[in-house]
């Protein structure tokens, strides 16, 4: 989807919405202005409107030491994520080259943060997932947005 024009790519979308090969549209990973800015509202009401899934590639095992931070995206939607790649992994170890597991290379390129924390209501559910994930050590940041915003107290 070429979304340096997003006018371009509404009308794109409306196009092609309805057609039984259409499932998706894909978007860059990095766009310039930032996806949250409202020129990109065209394409975000076209998609919704057709109930057409947006997703974002950002290439694969070019960058070997990228590190990325997912902020206030949550954290929990990546543990099932990881247990299918390491099976799946598992399976095709003979026929891959690849060294580690995956579940090792997210814990150590990949980190999160989030507001507010997402957890089941049995925290003992939430603690075994921090432990999985290595979070303090390896996945987990703590989010902040310091300074405080005018008559807001931050405690630490």
């Amino acid at each position: 989807m070429a979304t340096e024009d997003p006018g371009g790519a509404a009308r794109e979308i409306e196009k092609w919405a309805g057609h039984p090969h259409m499932s998706q549209i894909l978007i860059k990973a990095e766009p310039r202005p930032s996806w949250g800015d409202p020129i990109y509202d065209p394409v975000w009401a076209a998609a919704t409107k057709h109930d057409i899934t947006v997703s974002c590639h950002l290439g694969r095992g070019k960058y070997e030491t990228l590190r990325i931070v997912f902020v206030e995206h949550a954290f929990s939607w990546i543990l099932p994520l990881m247990w299918r790649m390491d099976a799946i992994y598992a399976a095709r170890k003979p026929w891959l080259d690849i060294k580690r597991i995956p579940s090792e290379h997210v814990k150590d390129h990949i980190k999160f943060t989030t507001g507010p924390l997402d957890y089941a209501e049995d925290k003992t559910e939430l603690l075994r997932a921090f432990e999985w994930m290595e979070c303090g050590v390896k996945t987990y940041q703590l989010p902040t947005s310091v300074p405080a915003l005018e008559g807001q107290t931050r405690v630490f």
